[in-house]
């Protein structure tokens, strides 16, 4: 029906879909439509009658009226589409070794692309779910003198962003924020209960931090949170921990920190999400924390850098105009930094999204990844997947002879190339829609294990993401395409004279592509599974590496944060030192900051108090007594060790000890030189009494870092070197008398050789995932030589039978069957090892101290993956020798 000019047109776009989908009947559909329609415009108006006309066509779209009247050819291309498909389904039944091996390997194949996919999904989607991500920066400085190499740093002083905010245009807002290095004992008095724990994500931030950032918040108005001292937000999952089911806000808290006080709850927040870069159970006011002495000093404001600032910018600025502006300012406040001509300042305002991954710009309290851990799981990811597509390529390719006869009858009946091309098509996309269900089984089961082995968490929100399941799709053609798309054009391309007439010579060319596929997998396998042996040679390098120091049998407790008011600290830990060391297990006790392996209790920056201040050097600190360096067996060099109440006459300077890291990069000729110098961050000044020899306080990935040690023995951690005898008891009676001095006090222990073992744990989760796609890759790649192993021997049964008749013996058979594919191996092998020496030689450069690479790695995953081609082919190859060649030659 042809509306007439007159008559009122309803979208064209609804009609055309209405005649696509009801074919030959779409006249009476539409007829009575357009009738309803321009009664509808002149009754309710135009727009009325197309919303219901909109609304119309759609009820009409059932499945059951599509195409009723289809032509012929269509009715054809349905039957061929169903045809096809049980063509496919009856070859995978028929030939269901190689069903098994296509399909077996393509789901690993599979779900291991899709485990390492969610992964790197995963690494890449942190704080993402802020609003204003795109404004949101982290400041980061870098200051080099001459040809210093040094990178940025994101600790800075706490007048950084007031300054940047105030002068520096483009800044809307800041926010500080400020860890509660080590524990912090939090108790919520709940009538005659006191409810008491041992708290590590503590943050002190600004008021304007809930602003900025959008952790999803419960409870409260995020506009009014923390600008009054003495409050506190905090987790659902801590408010319940605390309070149980009664009402959170307006509850009191005593905190024992880095400040104490009773503090009250102002807002709750629900759990911080998994790919948040900031992790943290509490928020506390920054006004709070800068109350401390050590923020009153007249340098404080610059020189204690334990702050990271971040800032949000209009939307329109310049980065880079913003970053000049910071150096400007930084450069005017800092004049006495910049001296010499030599200095040189860069600033870099790091986006949100890009914290995570970069791991050369470090700060405390924030989840820090790494990208090239990403990139090398995503190539790891596309070669496992790879490896599964060149099997299906190459057992298809082999069995390609066994399908002539079906190919040449249908072209002989009038099929043409690119109907065989679909069917061919149509059984790769039947097998890899089995294979992609069944890994997506696989990967439901191991996610969990993942998640537990990477520290990750893999769950149901990633696969909200779009992004993901365009990737799927992608995968999905690409795999369909990669697979089949190669066997079926070769198939498609038979001519049907010669492959009736058994003359299908021609295609034994394609043996040498099956070839190069075979070597391109093994090349893959081996270079992989060198990786694998360096990455455990170098973790096992690192944990045996000497640290210069003592952790066996030494056990650290976390010493207390709750004191009763006016109590001497000193004297209380004298006392309990005192009682400790009355135990028949325990030989010392040690009082410190804090302890190897677990950071430092500060770092600044300092210089000789005679010399320019552009001249300071980055230096970490913590407080010990005088039974530190024996108890870890640090050895004094050069002075002497520590001991209470060790100040300098006249200056009251606190004497210090040094490590020689220190001493060079203060320029002293030598470690005596440096005895009796002054060193000062600005301010107040220490004196060096000592030089200790080096010593490793943390992991091998990086080099030994400039420490100072000042005398403090009434706070930290209580080291105790003990007995491993009876070590229950001991545990036991230590606990006793920890609680007896210090109750209300959680008492926390872990032993310093663990600890400092921890470092590695990433590391460790690392080899451990590597190894395992290694292995699956290996795997993968032996079931395709398997399977050509299988096909070669069946293809030569007739050859085999015949030489054994004429007396060959079954080491000779066997070895003439291997012996094309092992020599594939070696090849691998020849070409892999370049490859696997570059890249491991790349991953090395992020450790401080590394391996040699030498030749023995390589030769044994050469090694390895000859043995295991080896296995592989060694069963099929010697059951064809053994095999009576009387059942190959009785129709002959």
């Amino acid at each position: 029906m042809r509306p007439s000019p007159d008559f009122p047109r309803p979208p064209r776009w609804l009609d055309r879909l209405l005649v696509w989908w009801y074919g030959d009947d779409h006249e009476e559909v539409l007829g009575d439509l357009h009738e309803r329609y321009a009664l509808r415009v002149r009754q309710a108006g135009a727009a009325d009658a197309r919303r219901r006309y909109r609304r119309e066509v759609l009820s009409y779209l059932r499945f059951s009226a599509f195409k009723r009247n289809s032509s012929p050819s269509s009715l054809l291309f349905s039957a061929m589409l169903r045809n096809y498909f049980l063509l496919a389904w009856r070859n995978l039944r028929a030939q269901k070794l190689y069903s098994f091996l296509n399909i077996a390997g393509l789901a690993v194949g599979l779900a291991c692309f899709l485990v390492i996919l969610l992964f790197v999904q995963y690494e890449t989607s942190f704080d993402q779910f802020h609003q204003k991500k795109d404004q949101l920066y982290r400041v980061a400085i870098r200051l080099t003198e001459g040809d210093q190499d040094k990178k940025f740093d994101a600790n800075h002083g706490f007048q950084l962003g007031p300054t940047l905010a105030e002068e520096v245009p483009g800044i809307e807002q800041y926010t500080r924020v400020h860890p509660n290095y080590g524990e912090a004992v939090l108790t919520y008095q709940a009538g005659n209960e006191a409810r008491t724990f041992a708290e590590n994500q503590v943050l002190f931030v600004d008021s304007s931090f809930l602003q900025m950032f959008d952790f999803p918040l419960l409870q409260g108005d995020r506009t009014q949170m923390l600008h009054q001292p003495h409050t506190m937000v905090l987790t659902d999952e801590m408010a319940r921990k605390y309070f149980g089911d009664e009402e959170p806000l307006g509850k009191l808290i005593e905190f024992t920190g880095w400040v104490t006080g009773t503090y009250t709850v102002v807002g709750v927040l629900d759990a911080v999400p998994a790919t948040s870069s900031l992790r943290f159970d509490f928020l506390l006011p920054m006004q709070d924390l800068l109350t401390r002495r050590q923020y009153q000093l007249k340098d404080a404001p610059w020189g204690w850098t334990n702050f990271i600032t971040y800032v949000q910018l209009t939307p329109s600025v310049s980065t880079k105009a913003v970053e000049a502006g910071i150096v400007k300012t930084y450069r005017a406040h800092r004049a006495d930094e910049f001296t010499t001509g030599d200095m040189k300042a860069e600033s870099y305002v790091q986006p949100l999204t890009d914290i995570h991954l970069n791991k050369e710009i470090t700060a405390s309290a924030t989840v820090t990844g790494d990208r090239q851990i990403v990139t090398f799981f995503s190539i790891i990811g596309y070669i496992t997947l790879l490896i599964a597509l060149v099997n299906y390529i190459n057992l298809t390719t082999a069995r390609a002879a066994k399908r002539a006869k079906e190919v040449g009858i249908r072209k002989a009946v009038g099929a043409q190339k690119a109907q065989l091309i679909g069917q061919f098509l149509t059984e790769s996309a039947l097998v890899n829609v089995i294979s992609l269900l069944l890994a997506a089984v696989l990967v439901s089961q191991v996610i969990p294990l993942v998640n537990h082995v990477a520290d990750v968490t893999l769950d149901g929100n990633l696969l909200r993401d779009g992004k993901f399941w365009v990737s799927v799709v992608v995968m999905f053609v690409g795999s369909t395409l990669l697979a089949g798309g190669y066997p079926a054009f070769i198939l498609a391309s038979f001519k049907p004279l010669s492959i009736l007439k058994q003359q299908t010579s021609r295609f034994s060319a394609r043996v040498s592509l099956r070839k190069v596929l075979v070597v391109v997998q093994f090349t893959a396998s081996i270079a992989l599974l060198a990786g694998a042996l360096v990455v455990y040679a170098q973790l096992r390098y690192m944990q045996e590496l000497e640290t210069g120091l003592d952790l066996t049998q030494v056990l650290v407790i976390e010493g207390p944060k709750v004191r009763q008011s006016g109590a001497d600290r000193a004297a209380e830990m004298a006392t309990l030192k005192q009682e400790l060391t009355k135990l028949a297990a325990v030989e010392e006790v040690s009082i410190s900051g804090t302890t190897p392996g677990r950071g430092f209790e500060w770092q600044t920056e300092m210089y000789r108090a005679n010399a320019d201040p552009s001249t300071s050097t980055d230096v970490c600190g913590t407080g010990i007594d005088s039974h530190f360096a024996p108890l870890y067996g640090l050895e004094v060099i050069a002075g002497a060790p520590l001991y209470e109440g060790m100040v300098v006459p006249d200056s009251g300077d606190q004497s210090v000890l040094i490590n020689e890291t220190l001493a060079r990069a203060l320029g002293f000729a030598n470690n005596e030189a440096a005895l009796g110098e002054r060193i000062t961050p600005g301010g107040d000044g220490f004196v060096i009494r000592g030089v200790v020899k080096d010593f490793r306080w943390s992991s091998a990935h990086q080099p030994n870092q400039p420490v100072l040690f000042f005398y403090q023995s009434s706070r930290g951690q209580i080291s105790l070197k003990v007995s491993t005898h009876h070590l229950p008891g001991t545990l036991a009676a230590i606990e006793a008398i920890y609680q007896k001095q210090f109750p209300g006090n959680p008492f926390s222990y872990d032993f310093a050789d663990a600890a400092f073992d921890a470092q590695y744990k990433a590391d460790r989760r690392f080899a451990t995932l590597f190894g395992a796609f290694t292995a699956i890759a290996l795997f993968i790649a032996s079931l395709g030589l398997f399977g050509l192993a299988t096909f070669a021997a069946a293809q030569r049964m007739k050859e085999i039978s015949i030489r054994k008749v004429l007396g060959a013996s079954t080491q000779h058979v066997t070895l003439l069957l291997s012996k094309d594919f092992l020599l594939l191996v070696l090849i691998a092998f020849v070409i892999a090892t370049p490859l696997a020496w570059y890249g491991m030689h790349q991953w090395l450069h992020d450790f401080a101290y590394q391996i040699e690479l030498g030749p023995g790695h390589f030769a044994l995953a050469g090694c390895l993956a000859l043995l295991v081609a080896l296995l592989t082919i060694g069963y099929q190859s010697l059951k064809a020798a053994v095999a009576n060649p009387v059942d190959s030659l009785r129709n002959e």
